[in-house]
């Protein structure tokens, strides 16, 4: 017989399984998916009556009661109580001077922040109310964001304060779907028809395009904001309507021209957040838990493509997988090939945000956002949002054990030229998109050709040929020592075999060795034969090798 005390058991999303990890995985420092959210509550407050609402919001979503159970089962569930007590804090300033109050409400907000949830264990949320005085208090709203998706907070939080207003009545408020339905809905999927979809869109896929090396443990991310014109953002609009494209589209399309800059490709993956709620199902734009999931994204273009060809492209692309949004990460990496398809986050935030406040009497509880730490970082190196508001704000949070302050500040800044860019009634040809927000391309090339040096007329194979003596140590490898005039003899010879073979200036030769002394020699005799060489590395796929000759051609 199931336990008196739970009210349901049930499977993780796709999502949560991806948070638990983590959860459990990055034990040693604070987990990257806490949010903690403050706020300045002006007016007559009711302590009690705040603590009432708070638990009827409780036991009004049955998602805010799940633990999740990892130990003893042959997959991690979460089990849902049927009543719980609410985690709850009252403190008392009001006996402190202001400075010392703002102190102590510092010290609070630091200390809960770092406090760590239990995931076994049942809400993975708390409340702490400082008062200051009869009329100033902070509540403290922290919570594990496998409960809570970027639409539901504020749900939650508008229902809670409506629960204040109302003395806790719950039946004022709308029906809840049951959580139970999502869980059915998300259960009937077509989930061999998604890793179909997905295993198709990566079926020709490299290796992933990373820009730092792969995590071994965790960290808190750091975060930095950077307004937006409202001139980008008019602009942005302005291109989505003309392109018939989503705002979301634009923003996903600046950051993957940004990535190719970086890692020098033009096939490039990175991850979005979907939000997951069904249309299908009735009441889900009011239901609160998480029903986002994180997907890959694939973008391909070609440097001569315009801007709005790339823009089209990669609508339809993400249009035929909106079907197949409901598959875990970890299956469609498998399915894919690849342990890893991607090191980066963007997102465009479109969820309604919508801040609780007091009415306009003098005597009503005025309420506004103090502050908020966390929830929407990620173990990612980098993870960019487009943050919707007035203005409109792009946040980037990055890990700076792996990318540093500066590298971090030169990337936001290089996607929002990326977004202007692609927003420009011109609309640019891709490749002549300038991505460097420092000028350092510009300097560099301007140095590389400065007139006023010599040119060298040597080639690289007069250089090699004149440097150093005969009878010195040229090459070593394993043990075998090569000194220079035994290098040149030996490249010399093959350089002759190359020649005659009718390999000349302008040809190109393919090399394909493993590290060796004699992949040197090879290299070494294709230069002195005047030609230039194709590197093959031999633990290349077929596939790959194969398409590099028939794409390079050589002689």
């Amino acid at each position: 017989m199931r336990d008196a005390k739970i009210e349901d058991i049930l499977p993780l999303s796709p999502l949560q399984h991806g948070f638990l990890f983590h959860a459990l995985y990055d034990g040693g420092v604070q987990d990257s998916y806490v949010t903690q959210m403050v706020f300045r509550l002006d007016g007559p407050l009711d302590p009690a009556r705040l603590k009432s609402a708070a638990e009827a919001l409780l036991r009004r979503h049955a998602s805010l009661r799940a633990a999740f159970v990892h130990h003893k089962v042959k997959a991690p569930v979460q089990v849902i109580q049927r009543s719980l007590d609410l985690p709850w804090t009252d403190l008392d300033l009001s006996d402190l001077s202001d400075d010392q109050a703002a102190q102590a409400l510092d010290r609070e907000i630091t200390r809960d922040y770092e406090q760590r949830f239990d995931m076994s264990r049942a809400p993975l949320l708390r409340f702490t109310l400082v008062r200051r005085s009869d009329r100033l208090s902070h509540l403290i709203f922290t919570s594990h964001h496998i409960l809570l998706d970027g639409w539901s907070t504020p749900i939650a939080l508008n229902e809670l304060f409506a629960l204040y207003d109302n003395g806790a009545d719950a039946g004022a408020l709308p029906a809840v779907t049951p959580y139970r339905d999502y869980m059915k809905w998300l259960a009937a999927r077509d989930a061999a028809g998604a890793r179909a979809a997905w295993k198709a869109e990566f079926a020709d896929y490299d290796d992933p395009a990373r820009i730092a090396p792969a995590a071994s443990r965790g960290a808190v991310p750091k975060v930095a904001h950077y307004p937006m014109s409202d001139a980008l953002i008019e602009a942005l609009r302005r291109t989505a309507r003309e392109r018939g494209v989503t705002l979301n589209t634009l923003a996903q399309a600046a950051w993957g021209l940004v990535l190719g800059h970086l890692t020098h490709r033009h096939d490039v993956a990175f991850g979005t957040i979907v939000s997951g709620r069904p249309p299908e199902l009735a009441g889900m734009e009011n239901m609160v838990g998480l029903f986002i999931n994180t997907v890959p994204v694939r973008m391909q273009w070609q440097p001569g493509e315009r801007a709005s060809q790339i823009l089209d492209q990669l609508q339809a692309r993400q249009a035929d997988l909106l079907d197949h949004h409901h598959l875990g990460l970890s299956e469609i990496q498998r399915v894919a090939g690849h342990g890893d398809l991607f090191d980066t986050l963007v997102v465009f935030e479109n969820f309604p945000v919508t801040e609780p406040t007091g009415a306009d009497e003098p005597d009503s509880l005025q309420i506004e956002r103090h502050a908020n730490h966390g929830g929407d970082t990620s173990h990612y190196p980098v993870s960019i949002a487009v943050l919707p508001g007035a203005p409109y704000r792009l946040k980037l949070a990055w890990r700076d054990d792996m990318i540093d302050d500066a590298m971090a500040d030169r990337l936001a800044r290089s996607y929002l030229m990326a977004l202007t860019a692609i927003s420009d009634p011109a609309d640019p040809v891709a490749g002549r998109i300038t991505l460097d927000p420092d000028g350092e391309i510009a300097a560099l090339v301007a140095a590389w050709n400065d007139s006023a040096r010599p040119r060298p007329t040597k080639t690289l194979a007069d250089l090699v040929e004149t440097a150093g003596d005969g009878a010195h140590t040229a090459l070593g490898f394993e043990g075998l020592t090569i000194d220079r005039a035994t290098l040149h003899a030996r490249a010399n010879r093959l350089a002759h075999a190359l020649i005659a073979r009718g390999v000349g200036p302008g040809d190109l030769v393919g090399v394909m060795m493993p590290r060796s002394a004699e992949l040197v020699i090879a290299v070494l005799a294709v230069i002195k034969a005047g030609a230039s060489y194709l590197p093959l590395d031999p633990d290349y796929p077929a596939e790959r090798l194969s398409f590099m000759l028939a794409d390079a051609a050589p002689a």
